[in-house]
């Protein structure tokens, strides 16, 4: 009788085929699209946390300082006349004035009062300011500031487009005056 015998060899290949070399290759495609949006995210998120680079930051400190500082005013001297740039508490007259930033970028938001003295509101990114009066009986019950920035220096490049410029606007009220009529 004869008798036949099969041999089973083992096939050995080397290198994938082609279909788990494509299964591979969209595996790693979609892991490294997540993880690049993962941490694109991220630096948003954390810069939108720490808020104090942008020109929205910049506007909101610069419009808070300045609120402090009419309602200082209208408490000492009262605030008597608000004209666009210009603001008028008891006999002393301050105005807002846009000159060429010191770091040669940008502009600055200088405040300059009767007597010479000058502050800097805001350092290379100002644009335009507008003071509006909220109108009172005698006097202003209050004042709109209006403020545009732009960020123009080299760590704009950095920010987000929404960061890089700001037209924030704010109301400033001022407590009533008791004043006694004749």
């Amino acid at each position: 009788m004869t008798s036949s015998t099969t041999h089973c060899s083992s096939i050995r290949r080397s290198g994938l085929s082609l279909i788990e070399t494509v299964a591979c290759v969209a595996i790693v495609a979609s892991m490294a699209t997540s993880i690049v949006g993962l941490m694109q995210n991220s630096a948003r998120v954390a810069a939108s946390a720490r808020m104090t680079s942008g020109a929205v930051a910049q506007g909101r400190q610069s419009l808070r300082e300045l609120a402090d500082r009419f309602q200082t005013w209208d408490q000492i001297g009262g605030i008597t006349s608000i004209n666009g740039r210009t603001i008028q508490s008891g006999a002393r007259v301050y105005q807002f004035v846009k000159q060429s930033s010191q770091t040669g970028v940008g502009s600055d938001l200088i405040l300059r009062d009767d007597l010479g003295n000058e502050t800097t509101c805001v350092l290379g990114s100002f644009v335009d300011i507008q003071l509006n009066p909220i109108p009172g009986n005698t006097s202003p019950s209050g004042v709109e500031i209006r403020l545009r920035l732009k960020r123009t220096d080299d760590e704009a490049a950095s920010l987000r487009p929404d960061d890089r410029e700001a037209d924030l606007k704010t109301a400033v009220c001022f407590p009533p005056q008791m004043r006694a009529q004749p």
